[in-house]
């Protein structure tokens, strides 16, 4: 979904090899304060590459309820993703420089040309990769919060001071979608269209049906559509539709049909589902086992336990151990879960 979001919003003007995409732990996004320090942890994130060098780092927020803090969130948020690449390049520079310091123990002027670069190990011709955020917002409510770090600021009362807080300190715009405003889509030229207008109708099952039925696209779906279409309205059985042998494509309208008659769509037809009030925990748990799938196979005692837990307090902190866990042993010891069986 990330893709095509960026694809509609720069409107065909740059090329776009991405190269891979990987879901973020929690789905409420946003920084994590831990004990190490805070950490960024968005809802989706996506490298673009050109050529055999990332071109950008798109990363996508999902919001359900106002965040007011969203603009210093986001700020931090990139910020930390500018530290990390810092911390990459200074790796790499020390790493080359120790290597042709043991070909030449007089080379140091020949890979750092001063002072500055020695010192702080990032070189005149180190360049770091863009970061863009963009928050989508899919609540019922208004948006209340602030769209700039200005927004967030107090600048006082002294006109003449404000004015010249105001010039000094650099604002910070969000690249911000509305959905809950957003009523044309004839811009949108993707499947990103028939989502955003899929999910307008989510309250309504009559209208959601009919839309169903009067759109032809609906009836030339890809698997992967059809998943971001069942986790948008929280619908399992939307997420599990499969493409039979030899098609590409799936009638979402025959197939959800299909599925009310063999009374497995209850949660599409009687409004549970598309109410987006259930989920979160769920959602969080899947991610993390997602996350924890690159880690080995988990045994069923920990998947179990993991879709058991509706804290997600407490799911939070897992995704969080995940991502620093090396194995699916350590991860179980660092999250302190209690269970048998998992090498």
């Amino acid at each position: 979904m990330l893709a095509w979001v960026f694809d509609e919003c720069r409107e065909g003007q740059y090329p776009a090899p991405w190269a891979f995409q990987f879901p973020c732990p929690a789905a409420c996004g946003g920084v994590i304060d831990s004990e190490e320090g805070a950490e960024s942890n968005s809802d989706l994130a996506m490298k673009q590459f050109q050529g055999n060098q990332v071109l950008a780092l798109w990363i996508l927020e999902n919001q359900e309820t106002t965040d007011f803090s969203m603009p210093a969130r986001v700020l931090v948020a990139e910020a930390l993703q500018y530290n990390r690449q810092l911390r990459e390049i200074r790796k790499m520079n020390r790493r080359k420089y120790q290597q042709s310091r043991r070909k030449n123990a007089k080379c140091r002027r020949s890979f750092y040309k001063n002072d500055g670069e020695y010192l702080y190990r990032f070189r005149a011709q180190d360049r770091l990769f863009p970061v863009i955020t963009l928050v989508a917002y899919w609540g019922e409510e208004e948006w209340e919060g602030p769209l700039t770090l200005h927004d967030m600021m107090d600048f006082g009362r002294n006109e003449s001071l404000k004015k010249e807080l105001i010039r000094l300190v650099p604002n910070y715009p969000l690249h911000f979608l509305n959905l809950s405003k957003l009523e044309d889509y004839s811009l949108f030229r993707t499947e990103l269209r028939t989502l955003l207008e899929l999910y307008a109708l989510r309250a309504d099952k009559q209208k959601f049906m009919d839309y169903l039925g009067e759109h032809d696209e609906c009836r030339h779906l890809d698997e992967e559509t059809c998943h971001i279409l069942g986790t948008m309205v929280h619908s399992k059985a939307l997420q599990a539709l499969n493409s039979k042998e030899g098609k590409e494509d799936i009638d979402v309208c025959k197939a959800i049909n299909d599925l009310i008659e063999d009374s497995r769509a209850e949660g599409i037809v009687e409004g549970k589902a598309l109410g987006m009030t259930e989920g979160k925990a769920e959602g969080k748990a899947e991610s993390l086992l997602l996350l924890l799938s690159d880690l080995g196979e988990a045994s069923e005692q920990l998947k179990t336990r993991v879709l058991s837990e509706k804290d997600p307090a407490m799911l939070d902190r897992w995704l969080l151990v995940s991502r620093r866990a090396e194995s699916l042993r350590q991860f179980i010891k660092m999250a302190e879960i209690n269970i048998e069986g998992q090498d």
